[in-house]
């Protein structure tokens, strides 16, 4: 083969100097994208229990129940086996939930107060009382 059909010709004719400063700007640019990755990608906390609340003041205050009647989670683990089976219209799951006190209902016109916001539901708390209930957060309106 050529030297002149060589594609590393060209990276074997640069001086060692040259290579090394080609080499630092490869590692400050590595750096660079792992320090930005560091930075927007995580605040130090579990990806799972990440809120937007800490994003933005919008999520903040009184909210209504804009249905008629919707299911409340008193835990996250409770939340989840819901939309389980609200997922598989598991009825008699959600019956025994409720039955349980694991489930309970917020009525159209509820006014809840927010604790926390997550992205796939809100912590809230009825107006009046300190028992911490997870909703689908499409289901409230601000107030």
């Amino acid at each position: 083969m050529s030297s002149s059909n060589d594609p590393f010709n060209s990276w074997n004719a640069k001086t060692e100097s040259e290579k090394n400063g080609i080499g630092c700007l490869v590692l400050i640019a590595i750096g660079l994208l792992f320090w930005l990755g560091l930075k927007f990608c995580s605040n130090g906390t579990n990806s799972s229990s990440t809120t937007i609340e800490s994003q933005s003041e919008s999520y903040t205050g009184r909210y209504k129940v804009s249905t008629e009647v919707i299911f409340a989670a008193v835990s996250p683990t409770a939340f989840d086996m819901m939309i389980n089976c609200i997922t598989t219209n598991d009825k008699a799951t959600l019956a025994q939930m409720i039955s349980s006190g694991d489930l309970i209902y917020l009525r159209k016109g509820d006014v809840v107060l927010l604790y926390e916001a997550h992205m796939k539901y809100f912590i809230v708390r009825r107006e009046g009382s300190t028992q911490l209930l997870y909703v689908i957060h499409e289901q409230l309106v601000k107030e």
